[in-house]
């Protein structure tokens, strides 16, 4: 019974050590990999490696690492970690995506003058969205801007009584123009009489 039960625990080790040893595909870097490197065949290859010896995580094909780049350096030889990966252009930045030979700047936006282009870029007849944007040219002391915003809202939308308010607001404080304010307040208070 000893002999058999010995004999049964021996089998079972070997089997275990067997899958332990056999290969599996692994995906490895060809060369040393800076930071945002973009991975295809000629940066990465697949090896087989002992199961044993396979890192948690580690990719076994180059499709699997397909449109990723490294977020950190890494060594000749070391496994591809999934880990190790972000997808391009998501958490990348400009600097990815900026050809070779070219250089990206960056422009003074605050969020303010940025939101007023982005919101009219994508709704340029919409009252309510060239209403808002007279109202950002406001706040970023650009009157002119924002009565030529306002009187376009009121164009778009005759019966959007915010723009009539702001327009007489704009013409009021800061032109002086007591015709377009009045005509502009009586238009809102016929539109919102309470």
């Amino acid at each position: 019974m000893a002999l058999l039960l010995t004999f049964q625990y021996i089998s079972q080790r070997e089997k275990a050590l067997g899958l332990m040893a056999e290969p599996v595909p692994v995906l490895v870097a060809k060369q040393d990999l800076p930071r945002l490197t973009r991975l295809d065949e000629a940066v990465v290859e697949v090896r087989q490696v002992p199961r044993q010896y396979l890192q948690p995580g580690a990719l076994a094909a180059v499709k699997e690492a397909h449109n990723q780049v490294t977020n950190t350096p890494m060594l000749k030889g070391e496994q591809v970690l999934g880990t190790k990966l972000v997808a391009y252009g998501v958490e990348t930045g400009l600097a990815i995506k900026v050809p070779k030979g070219l250089r990206g700047v960056t422009l003074s936006v605050n969020d303010v003058s940025g939101l007023a282009e982005v919101i009219c870029e994508a709704h340029l007849q919409d009252p309510t969205a060239l209403n808002l944007r007279g109202t950002i040219q406001l706040r970023l002391d650009r009157p002119a801007q924002a009565r030529q915003d306002f009187l376009a809202a009121i164009q778009a939308g005759p019966g959007h009584a915010q723009a009539h308010y702001n327009l007489g607001g704009v013409c009021a404080g800061h032109f002086k123009d007591t015709a377009c304010a009045r005509e502009a307040f009586q238009r809102y208070l016929e539109l919102e009489p309470s």
